[in-house]
């Protein structure tokens, strides 16, 4: 139980938080290879925009796909921002969180029997 606590811990102290910002013109504020979303009417979809055309938008996904989208489909593009506000508060809200639980528990148990 405890290796997985300290597993979770972990995967969400090493784990940055993005959000998305919307990008009001793609064509002047997004550079080619780029993280992007596109959103659609119909979906999200994320991956790097390796093309930009009069009508189309050809987005790589991280499966290897290539995507073409036309432009009048897409909704909004977003770009990953960093959130430094969320990558703390998460990890460090779990940290309390596991601490509390330890100290209500009445801590780890360290002892080592050395069988003397």
């Amino acid at each position: 139980m405890k290796v997985k606590i300290s597993i979770l811990i972990l995967s969400l102290l090493l784990s940055g938080c993005f959000s998305y910002q919307k990008v009001s013109n793609p064509t002047q504020d997004i550079a080619l290879g780029e993280r992007v979303k596109l959103v659609t009417s119909h979906r999200e979809l994320k991956g790097k925009l390796i093309a930009i055309y009069q009508d189309t938008l050809v987005l790589k996904r991280q499966n290897g796909k290539t995507l073409r989208i036309a432009q009048n489909e897409v909704s909004a593009i977003k770009r990953p921002k960093f959130s430094i506000l969320k990558t703390v508060a998460i990890p460090g809200g779990v940290l309390l969180g596991a601490y509390g639980v330890f100290q209500l528990s009445g801590g780890p148990n360290f002892n080592v029997d050395t069988g003397l």
